[in-house]
This record gives structure tokens, C-alpha cells and sequence, in this order.
């Protein structure tokens, strides 16, 4: 979980996505105004509860979401949305260039956004070290 003010992050939470449990402490200490939810998991009862009782407004991210970037996933609806807000959130810190946003978490994954903002993979969905050399390649020439 992150906290933040604006585009300034105030603070990042480790919490169980299985309990939330530190989420009231949460809500407690800050004035939370939103809320935006990015899983690739199903969440349990008790968590829904608990983000339905934060009677803020809240954007699950998916999909359907509209984003300012063109995701060409061969399948969109099976790339991971924490992958997409890693990819969302460095488009906004670095707008306008290319990215290569790597995300270390149970797997190492690579996503790539030309400064277009289209989000590219291989046609199966993957992004390997062939791909990125022809577009640094194309880059390059």
C-alpha cells in the first residue's frame, strides 16, 4: 500500500493482500480521498469489506480501466494490473520517452513504452532480449 499527497508518495505500507489488516491504521493517520486497487488475485470477504468500509471513492484497475497509455497485450485482460500501474506510473514520472520498466516482485517482468505511449510485447505477450534489441536498433537508425 502506498500513501500518497499529490504525486509525492508520503508512505508505503507492507500489509498482508490477504488481510489488509493494517489498512484502519492506515485510514486512521492519514485523510484518505481515493482509492485506487490494482490485484491479481481474488479478494477475500473480510478485504472487500474492509475497502468498502473506507467510504471513499475507489477505481478498480483493469481492463476496461482507460489508461494514458495503448496496451497491445495480445490479450489485455491477462496482463497483470500491477503491472499496468508500474507502467501508468512511470509514464507519468517520465512522460514523453522511451521506458523500460522492470518490476522485481514474485517474477522479474519487463514492460516497454515507446514514447508514443503504446506498451509493446511480443505477439504472445512476452518482452525478451531479442525485442529489445530491434527496437533499440529501430531506435538507434
Amino acid at each position: 500500500m502506498a500513501v500518497f499527497d499529490g504525486e509525492r508518495i508520503v508512505e508505503v505500507v507492507y500489509d498482508s493482500n490477504l488481510t489488509l489488516e493494517r489498512l484502519p491504521e492506515v485510514c486512521r493517520t492519514y485523510t484518505i480521498e481515493k482509492a485506487i486497487v490494482a490485484t491479481v488475485i481474488d479478494l477475500s470477504r473480510e478485504v472487500l469489506s474492509q475497502l468498502e468500509d473506507m467510504a471513499v471513492p475507489i477505481l478498480w484497475l483493469n481492463e476496461k480501466t482507460s489508461l494514458p497509455v495503448e496496451n497491445l497485450y495480445e490479450t489485455p485482460r491477462t496482463l497483470g494490473y500491477d503491472r499496468m500501474a508500474a507502467v501508468v506510473g512511470a509514464n507519468e514520472q517520465f512522460p514523453g520517452r522511451d521506458i523500460l520498466v522492470i518490476d522485481a516482485g514474485t517474477c522479474i517482468t519487463y514492460e516497454f513504452v515507446d514514447a508514443a505511449e503504446v506498451i509493446i510485447f511480443n505477439e504472445d505477450g512476452s518482452f525478451d532480449a531479442d525485442t529489445t534489441d530491434k527496437l533499440l536498433q529501430e531506435r538507434l537508425s
